[in-house]
């Protein structure tokens, strides 16, 4: 939360600037935004941390992992926040790829592509 505060373009956004604060950006994921490292060193290193620490009960005492990836332990596209008041079931989504990162990524693909990006 803490890098979130210093940057928060790290977490995705919609057209009208709505941040969604339980998610990190896929456009950050190989980018140097938490301090110093990228979501996806950060992620790697948690995980292998785990497998060290518990290696003597692997596959004896601990069985089965389920790793939760989102505020409600779910793996799904922030695109129905509901926390902020822009959602209420039922109701249909909006893209949360106006984050600076996202922006740049779909830039970067516009000008490999040839295309005039604006």
């Amino acid at each position: 939360m803490d890098e979130i505060r210093k940057n928060p373009d790290i977490v995705y956004t919609d057209k009208s600037g709505n941040r969604n604060y339980g998610y990190l950006s896929l456009g950050c994921d190989e980018l140097s935004v938490l301090g110093g490292r990228s979501p996806l060193q950060v992620y790697s290193d948690f995980m292998r941390s785990f497998r060290d620490e518990f290696s003597n009960l692997l596959g004896e005492t601990i069985m089965e992992i389920q790793v939760g990836m989102g505020p409600a332990g779910e793996l799904r596209y922030p695109s129905y926040p509901e926390s902020n008041g822009t959602w209420k079931f039922p109701g249909i989504g909006e893209f949360q790829c106006y984050d600076k990162y996202m922006l740049l990524s779909l830039k970067a693909a516009a000008d490999q592509a040839g295309t005039v990006g604006t």
